[in-house]
This record gives structure tokens, sequence and C-alpha cells, in this order.
């Protein structure tokens, strides 16, 4: 596709180069002697065949990286989460005995909905109690579509482990707190 423009332009001998309309009319005659072939400036036909080799792969590997990074934060948060959900949880109810309460943390902790998780699987939830402290314990692992594509570990995934750390209540505490607050003595 040539693309024409209105002025024709000159390169003289000295390699600077004129419009014709900025030549004087004596100047025009001795100035195309001297000068070459008129100079008209043009398009060149090019494709973008070569260009879209290189740039669109980079271009949707960088995507797919981004979409990645995306539901591995996105599933840390679920994760982070549950493993809250399950602390508050464990810190609240009554119990009589540590077995009891290990107990039915631990079926609270086998009942955690996993399909929810985009991309990832959850490998581990660890509940246990120490001197009236709920630890609760999740880990999750996400597998790169393709190998070599984790350039941050030798392994082709991404872990996360989510530590909660919770006391237990007590209301007896409480209740002494209130009252040293107010004045009052037990």
């Amino acid at each position: 596709m040539h693309m024409k423009t209105k002025e024709s332009r000159f390169r003289c001998e000295e390699g600077r180069q004129k419009r014709s309309d900025q030549i004087e009319s004596s100047e025009k005659g001795a100035c195309r002697k001297k000068c070459w072939k008129p100079h008209e400036p043009t398009m060149a036909v090019a494709s973008f065949t070569a260009e879209a080799a290189f740039v669109l792969p980079v271009i949707f590997g960088a995507l797919l990286l981004m979409i990645y990074l995306f539901l591995y934060q996105y599933d840390r948060c679920l994760l982070e989460q549950d493993m809250g959900n399950l602390a508050l949880w464990g810190s609240t109810i009554p119990v009589e005995s540590a077995a009891k309460w290990k107990q039915q943390l631990e079926h609270r902790a086998s009942s955690v909905y996993q399909d929810k998780y985009a991309a990832w699987e959850t490998t581990d939830i660890h509940v246990e109690l120490k001197n009236n402290q709920v630890l609760v314990k999740g880990k999750g692992i996400l597998h790169f579509p393709l190998p070599g594509w984790n350039i941050w570990s030798q392994e082709n995934a991404w872990t996360a482990e989510i530590v909660y750390k919770t006391e237990r209540l007590s209301p007896v505490f409480f209740i002494r707190q209130y009252h040293k607050l107010k004045g009052e003595r037990e």
C-alpha cells in the first residue's frame, strides 16, 4: 500500500531535503538538475505473522499464569477462612473432656466442604488442644498444568499452610475480669 503526498520532496547533493513549495521558482529547475529522483514517502506492506508467532504465546502464557495466581490466592483465602472457622468453633463449644472435644472438632474438620476449592486439593487438616488453646492447621496444594512452569521451586506445585490458634473461652475468667474492672472483690 503506497501513500502519496501532495508535495514531492527532492534530495539535493548537500543531503538535505526541501519540499517543492520551499524552493523558489528559479531554484526549482536548477535543483531538479542537481537533485536525484523525487523522493515520495511510502508505506511498506508488512505482515504480522512473524510478530504474532512470538507475541501471542507470551501473552497467553502470561494470562494463564495470572489465572493460576488468582486461583491460588482464592483457594488460600478459602482455606484460611475454613481454618479460622474451625478454630473459633472449637474454642466456643462446651465439652466435658478433652477427648470428647477433640472428637467433635475432628468430626467437624472432616465435614469441611472440599468441592468449593477451585483449583487445589486440601491435603491435611490437623486439630489439637494444648493448655486450653485450640490449634488448627490446614495444608493445600495447587498443581500446575504444564511441567516446568513453577520457576520458584523444584516441584511443579505451590503449597500453602494455614495455622490458627485460639484460646478456649472461659466464662469464669470473664466474670472475674468484669468484677476486677468494677472494683469488686471475688
